[in-house]
């Protein structure tokens, strides 16, 4: 194993990195030491048990792309050539070819996929069936063998959180907070539409699918949240909607529908 890594503060010093829990920077660090040259790496569940880490940590390194996950369980640092240049005669390559075969490396020297389909989504990398909720997390998991509830609670502050988390651009926070709020309580008055709801799985997507679009763009043309919450989201809402329910599905079966998300706090 590699003895020595090197860290840029290019990503390390960023709001992105610093507005994530510090177990989750701590699971980044971690995962970059035990990287192959290539920045690879073959056990992330095992090295988040050893640290005392959560899924949930993993998850958010993968919502905010820090990290990209292949269906064979590796992952690979987004920004490890970013981070590290090795000599050429101290290089050794991956082991894990086929799984490179799948990235191309951008302009800045960061890591992106040249098929999508091939990746995990965030919420298959977690294969372990939860009943109820988790104070951390804000999927909401349901054995199949148990029968759907007619309303799952879920912290609406945590839920919040984990959104925002996500979200490309952290300014307007708490107006965005109020209209995420209206959203999945009593309905955002919307122009044309009358009162919208939305769930935060609904938001959630919609999130991650306008930071994926921005990913490249300068600071200045990224929305801020507020002006994302306030009516832009909608239209996410709509071309996530397939994710969403095929999400949703997968989680409480076919009664999916039937469910309906009690927010507390």
């Amino acid at each position: 194993m590699p003895q020595r890594r090197m860290f840029s503060m290019q990503i390390v010093d960023s709001d992105a990195f610093l507005d994530m829990p510090l177990s989750t920077q701590c699971l980044y660090f971690h995962l970059n030491m035990r990287a192959d040259d290539d920045g690879f790496v073959n056990n992330p569940k095992r090295i988040l048990r050893m640290i005392g880490c959560s899924d949930d940590d993993l998850k958010l390194l993968v919502a905010k792309r820090f990290i990209i996950p292949f269906e064979s369980g590796v992952v690979v640092i987004k920004h490890w050539k970013i981070h590290n240049y090795i000599q050429k005669d101290r290089y050794k390559p991956t082991v894990y070819q086929e799984e490179k075969k799948m990235l191309e490396v951008k302009p800045n020297g960061g890591y992106k996929l040249l098929d999508t389909e091939c990746i995990q989504t965030v919420s298959k990398l977690d294969t372990q069936v939860r009943l109820g909720k988790s104070k951390d997390s804000i999927d909401i998991y349901i054995n199949n063998n148990t029968p759907i509830s007619s309303g799952e609670r879920v912290d609406l502050n945590d839920v919040f959180e984990r959104t925002y988390a996500v979200y490309p651009r952290h300014e307007g926070k708490t107006r965005g907070k109020q209209s995420y709020i209206a959203y999945l309580t009593k309905g955002k008055q919307i122009k044309g539409q009358g009162r919208v709801r939305l769930n935060h799985q609904q938001i959630y997507f919609a999130v991650q699918a306008y930071a994926a679009d921005v990913e490249d763009k300068d600071k200045q043309y990224i929305q801020h949240f507020d002006t994302f919450m306030n009516s832009t989201v909608l239209d996410y809402v709509d071309q996530t909607k397939a994710d969403y329910e095929a999400w949703m599905a997968e989680r409480y079966g076919e009664d999916w529908k039937n469910i309906k998300f009690v927010y507390e706090g």
